[in-house]
């Protein structure tokens, strides 16, 4: 005859034995890709102006570009922008340089756009910022005169 904690012992041992199965099974799953989300911001065009007897002192002038195409391509390893890749998608900024495209998901993508007569081929991972108080009003890509690009984000501290 077994003893009468022997059942409940067992009980108990089948109990751990599943939380830790159904454990193992949540920490090894794949885990799925994140949701899309807007990839949006600012175009301006951006000159530096020296600071009158300060000397490697500027200050930058910030110009929004309205009515500008923009193209934006899944970046592949290794390959420049923007022959033979994959289009995901395409717009305009309005009147205020502002771009929105709605659900995009996170990646490694290069934007094309011409301005001035100048074009410009930027490579960018998506998101730009893990902040989730980060708004589209905030961030933004600025063209410079010499044919360059860079992603700019506008932080707050308190």
């Amino acid at each position: 005859m077994s003893p009468p904690n022997s059942v409940t012992l067992t009980s108990i041992g089948v109990a751990v034995l599943i939380v830790i199965l159904g454990t193992s099974a949540t920490l090894f799953a794949r885990k799925k890709d994140p949701p899309g989300r807007n990839l949006c911001g600012v175009i301006d065009n951006i000159q530096y102006i020296p600071v009158h007897g300060r000397i490697n002192t500027f200050n930058d002038k910030r110009t929004p570009l309205p009515s500008l195409p923009l193209i934006f391509y899944q970046q592949q390893d290794g390959q420049n922008c923007c022959d033979g890749l994959k289009q995901i998608a395409a717009t305009t900024t309005d009147k205020k340089g502002r771009f929105n495209l709605v659900d995009v998901k996170y990646g490694h993508f290069w934007l094309s756009t011409e301005w001035n007569g100048k074009m410009y081929k930027y490579a960018f991972d998506y998101p730009f910022s893990s902040d989730p108080d980060i708004t589209c009003s905030l961030q933004g890509i600025d063209l410079k005169d010499d044919g360059s690009a860079a992603w700019w984000v506008t932080i707050t501290v308190d």
